[in-house]
Formats: C-alpha cells, structure tokens, sequence
C-alpha cells in the first residue's frame, strides 16, 4: 500500500485508522501526519457523538441538542472531506 493510499484510509472511521497504522503507520511523515489529523477526528466525533446521545435523554433539551451536535457532526464531515485532499511534496 502506498502511503497517499494509508494517508486516506486513516480517515474512513476507525477501522481505516487502525489499518493504515498497521500497514504504514511509522514508515511515513505523510502517513504520519494525516494519522494524527485522523485520530482528532475520531475522537472528536465519538465524543460529540456520546455527548449527543446522552442529551438525547433530557426531554427539554432535546431538540436543540440534536441540532447543536447535527452542525458539529457536519463541521467534522467538512474536516474529514478536507483531510482527504492530500498534496504530495
């Protein structure tokens, strides 16, 4: 595997990020670096994610909470859809 094609796959959920790890994760700078944007990613959104969940819970906040956490979900799908344009130096 390639590292443009390692780079990418660490930002397809956590999956990829343990794929690309085991595959190229100390090899490259560039794999390296998109890893680590990757990770923030995923934990950025599993914790919005649990956040969400657990508001979900609390009937009076329940519709601005699903709208707060919908546009952060979509602000990290932005960030995600960036991370994948990667430029080779």
């Amino acid at each position: 595997m390639d590292s443009k094609t390692a780079a990418i796959l660490s930002y397809i959920t956590w999956v990829g990020w343990v794929i690309a790890l085991v595959t190229r994760g100390t090899q490259d700078e560039l794999v390296k670096h998109h890893m680590n944007q990757a990770l923030i990613l995923n934990i950025c959104a599993s914790v919005v994610g649990m956040v969400g969940t657990g508001l979900a819970w609390i009937p009076i906040i329940k519709i601005l909470s699903s709208i707060v956490v919908t546009v952060v979900e979509i602000g990290l799908f932005i960030l995600t859809i960036k991370g994948y344009h990667i430029r080779i130096q």
